[in-house]
This record gives structure tokens, C-alpha cells and sequence, in this order.
């Protein structure tokens, strides 16, 4: 996908490991050069900011600091009204039955984390459609 495409994204990575947001960050910031990536101190930080950085996407980890875990950060984002889409990465396997229960459009094991950059891109346009849709049948 061509970076001017994407002007306008502002992602939220979510990790409580500094190094593996900025794995994360590169990946999406060589992809897309124009992409806004906001890396949050906490996920409460960014549940408390949602109204005042609006967000097109947010990537989380499983494993979040201050006892939260990316589940349960995923549900929380929900319930704010946030609707755009949630990629999780993690290690963790058998937290991937889990993922649409808490509102997770997509489980990336984090060992093919540069497929991240392809499978936020998909996930961002599969919104863009749905909200598109929804809007025509609203005036409909």
C-alpha cells in the first residue's frame, strides 16, 4: 500500500516493553512515513486521553503494565466507544481463542510482527468500508 494513502492514521502501540514498541513503531513508521504513532505511558493514560487524541487504530501487547493485561485493556477501549480497529501482538498463543470476546479484530503472534504494517492496513480499510455502509444505510 502507498503511504500517501494513509495520511491521516494516528495508531496508538501499547507495550509496556520500550524496545518492542519500538520494533512495532519502525515497522509501521518505514511502511507508512506519515503515519502518527502515539506510544502511551499506560494503558489507563490513553483510556483517560481517548476524547483528546482521537486514534484510527490501537495495537496492544498481552502483557501490559500496571496489572492490566491486553484483554481486559481491549474491553475497556470498547466500553469508552472506542470502535476503530484493535490488533493484539503477543507471544501468548492460547490468548488468541480470546481476542473477540474482549473486541480484538486481529491476533498477530509477535514473531511476525513485520506483517503488522499489511494487517493494520487491511484491518484500517475493512473499517473505513463497514463505517461507509453503515452511514449509506443510516440515510437510507
Amino acid at each position: 500500500m502507498n503511504a500517501t494513502v494513509v495520511p491521516d492514521w494516528t495508531v496508538a502501540i501499547v507495550d509496556d516493553q520500550p524496545e518492542a514498541r519500538e520494533l512495532l513503531t519502525y515497522a509501521l513508521k518505514t511502511t507508512f512515513p506519515r503515519i502518527k504513532v502515539l506510544e502511551p505511558s499506560s494503558p489507563g493514560w490513553l483510556l483517560d486521553h481517548l476524547t483528546t487524541h482521537p486514534l484510527s487504530a490501537v495495537v496492544t501487547r498481552y502483557k501490559l503494565f500496571g496489572g492490566m493485561d491486553g484483554l481486559l485493556f481491549s474491553a475497556l477501549l470498547r466500553s469508552a466507544g472506542f470502535a476503530g480497529p484493535i490488533i493484539m501482538v503477543s507471544n501468548s498463543e492460547e490468548v488468541a481463542s480470546q481476542t473477540r470476546a474482549a473486541g480484538i479484530n486481529e491476533f498477530l503472534s509477535f514473531e511476525r510482527w513485520s506483517e503488522l504494517p499489511a494487517r493494520l492496513a487491511l484491518q484500517l480499510q475493512t473499517f473505513a468500508a463497514n463505517s461507509t455502509n453503515d452511514a449509506l444505510q443510516e440515510s437510507a
